[in-house]
């Protein structure tokens, strides 16, 4: 196949067509929206059952978003989790950076050592990073859940 005859439709080599967030982002984007809707402290089992996972694995989750200041848990017999903070100021960049092993768009642009003035590939990588965490850090969980037009809203 010619580049002219390559179309955004074709796969990869590896049969995928686009980047994938892993699993652990959308049960732990799910578990925050969900807790936004509790007037009270929830447990993990209710959560996990929400978000269709179990136990043990959303409470990994919930460790993750404890520890980068997102949810806050009371211990004892009425214990479990709540929103640290309200959705409309937490980022879709902040869960990605918590859950994600990398949000750079590169390997390339990752292992950069600075910025190389004289390579256009890599000025070109650090743009567009540059535009990905503009866009991700301006799209908040309440957005999301308002249904707000974001600039990945099909037009």
């Amino acid at each position: 196949m010619n580049a002219a005859e390559h179309t955004p439709s074709d796969t990869s080599r590896k049969g995928r067509t686009t980047m994938q967030l892993n699993i652990t982002t959308d049960y732990a984007l799910r578990a925050l929206i969900y807790l936004s809707g509790q007037e009270r402290t929830c447990n993990s089992q209710s959560i996990g059952e929400y978000v269709s996972v179990s136990g043990e694995y959303i409470r990994k989750i919930l460790r993750m978003l404890k520890a980068a200041g997102m949810v806050i848990s009371d211990q004892g017999a009425f214990g479990g989790y709540k929103l640290a903070k309200p959705l409309s100021e937490i980022t879709l960049l902040d869960v990605l950076q918590v859950t994600e092993d990398t949000v750079r768009i590169t390997r390339r642009a990752e292992k950069a050592r600075g910025n190389d003035e004289n390579d256009p590939l890599l000025r070109l990588y650090n743009d567009a990073q540059a535009w990905v965490d503009r866009t991700l850090s301006s799209i908040s969980l309440q957005d999301i859940v308002d249904g707000k037009e974001t600039p990945f809203s099909r037009k």
